[in-house]
């Protein structure tokens, strides 16, 4: 048995031994964090959520319907006592562990979401593990062991350096390369392209919808082609989310910091502007797009269902973020698989944390 094998034996017979709740039964999100706000709409196909529970008593709605969160209230855990016939799914990984310890003194019914959403789809993340190298298996199994049992300290194991450019294919930019960074932040990948090409490259389109990270992205843009001596018009820069519709959004009011801004789905009004990339480039049909990057926030669905023109025309490198949703680490591959049935993918992870683990696609 292969060391990857002997990983998804343990992840089966973790799963084969947790409790899930039964049909009918009231289930209770623990933590508003937007690990738990993004699974909530995939989470409702197959579930009655009746609430979210969260310590924070700031993210407590009130009683006149204020603060509701995806049109669920958030309540204190001190309430589920209230509820007979209930069963709680912890969002939060990071505080997995500890949040047990709490649900089991109470005798309260509990999983994890990732253990609920793996137990309900084990057949795809298998299909998932097999479409992968050996390296990637060990990865993929052990990141998502490392997700159920809420182990932080043993993730480290399975971390890699150079997100993004940690296979030679992605690293070595050539001169026709155009490169696409979907959620370029404050320009930290963009610069690593252009360092990458020793400024040899045809073009790269940074897309950024946060003002903030957009003047940090043009100040270091401007600074870039002042040290590279770079032609204007080399890099483009955006103030745009992109997703699978042309459209307005906004971003949800409830970040940690700056780098975890997401934008809010479906609501079709905002000042956010939303563009496919199908529809950006469709004037730019002579630009062979060669590398798509996205870390989007949970957006990265969205995204890649409004790039298929470019997708299958192109064929491009793909580096894209599937931590943001346990769906993710199943539903992206086997899209791009069912998609383009040429692409070969690889799994690295690359910080000692639950974060930053991301797919690649290449030919």
């Amino acid at each position: 048995m292969t060391e990857s094998e002997t990983l998804w034996k343990q992840i089966t017979e973790i799963i084969e031994g947790s409790h899930y709740p039964h049909e009918g039964q009231d289930v209770f999100l623990f933590g508003a964090s937007l690990n738990g706000i993004l699974q909530i709409p995939l989470l409702k196909k197959d579930l009655n959520i009746h609430a979210i529970c969260d310590n924070d008593v700031n993210k407590h709605s009130t009683a006149d319907g204020k603060g509701l969160i995806s049109g669920i209230p958030c309540i204190s855990p001190k309430e589920l006592s209230k509820y007979p016939d209930k069963f709680v799914l912890v969002s939060s990984i990071k505080h997995y562990q500890s949040i047990s310890e709490e649900l089991k003194a109470q005798g309260i019914p509990y999983c994890n979401v990732d253990m609920y959403v793996m137990h309900r789809y084990l057949k795809s993340f298998y299909n998932v593990f097999q479409l992968l190298d050996e390296m990637s298996k060990q990865v993929y199994a052990g990141v998502l062991l490392c997700r159920l049992t809420g182990d932080n300290d043993s993730i480290e194991q399975y971390c890699t350096d150079q997100q993004y450019f940690c296979f030679p294919k992605f690293r070595y930019i050539n001169p026709n390369d155009i490169f696409v960074d979907c959620g370029a932040f404050v320009g930290d990948i963009v610069e690593k392209v252009v360092e990458n090409s020793v400024g040899l490259f045809r073009k790269i389109y940074a897309f950024e919808p946060n003002e903030k990270s957009f003047k940090a992205l043009e100040k270091r843009v401007f600074y870039l082609k002042e040290i590279w001596a770079l032609s204007e018009g080399k890099i483009v820069c955006e103030k745009k989310g992109v997703g699978n519709k042309n459209t307005y959004s906004d971003f949800r009011k409830d970040a940690a910091n700056l780098a975890n801004i997401s934008i809010v789905d479906d609501v079709n009004e905002g000042d956010i502007q939303i563009v496919t990339l199908d529809s950006y480039f469709s004037e730019t049909s002579n630009e062979r797009i060669t590398f798509i990057k996205s870390d989007i926030e949970g957006f990265e669905w969205n995204m890649l269902h409004g790039a298929e023109k470019i997708l299958l025309r192109d064929k491009p490198n793909l580096a894209i973020s599937i931590y943001h949703s346990v769906f993710d680490y199943f539903r992206i591959a086997l899209y791009l698989k069912n998609l383009i049935p040429e692409y070969n993918f690889s799994i690295r992870h690359h910080r000692n944390s639950f974060d930053e683990t991301i797919l690649y696609c290449y030919l």
